[in-house]
């Protein structure tokens, strides 16, 4: 069952993605850098330099924090080169459906020569007609992608280090 609406991504959209903008945007959004901002400076607010413990904890403090930056960089940059891998995976099945039409109307024209058989017929129609699937499941994957991309720009994604937590 195909949805009714699906609204695809434009080229435009897919030309205004910068990673750089968009992964300061991305972690500048990130809820999980923003908890562990706030526990290093709870760790902050308590430290008192004779008791070693608060200097501990502030230090583990900026540990946490450093890895979860880490952590928003690579599953950002692992959505980011989804997105692009879906842009290439689209324009690969684009141009298998362009030479499967090709094929086709070469096939039609065989057939009503009679010099191809009908069951040869029969199989191009269904090479273009999976073509097609191909471009309509490369374009589902490539608006997937790119919604998960446009979500990591808000700051919504999972990342390893806040899993672990």
């Amino acid at each position: 069952v195909m949805p009714s609406r699906i609204s695809l991504v434009y080229a435009a959209d897919l030309r205004e993605m910068s990673y750089e903008d968009d992964l300061a945007e991305a972690k500048a959004n990130s809820f999980s850098i923003w908890q562990q901002r706030n526990e290093l400076r709870q760790a902050q607010n308590v430290y008192d330099e004779d008791i070693p413990a608060t200097g501990l904890s502030v230090q583990s403090a900026r540990d946490a924090l450093e890895a979860e930056q880490q952590a928003v960089e690579s599953s950002f940059a692992t959505i980011f080169q989804t997105v692009k891998d879906s842009q290439a995976a689209l324009s690969a099945a684009q141009t298998a459906e362009q030479q499967a039409e090709l094929d086709f109307h070469t096939s039609e024209v065989q057939y009503s020569r009679g010099m191809i058989s009908r069951l040869e017929y029969q199989q191009a129609q269904d090479t273009l007609e999976n073509a097609k699937l191909a471009v309509e499941m490369a374009q589902l994957n490539l608006t997937s992608a790119y919604n998960q991309y446009d979500w990591a720009k808000q700051g919504v994604m999972s990342t390893a280090a806040a899993s672990a937590q």
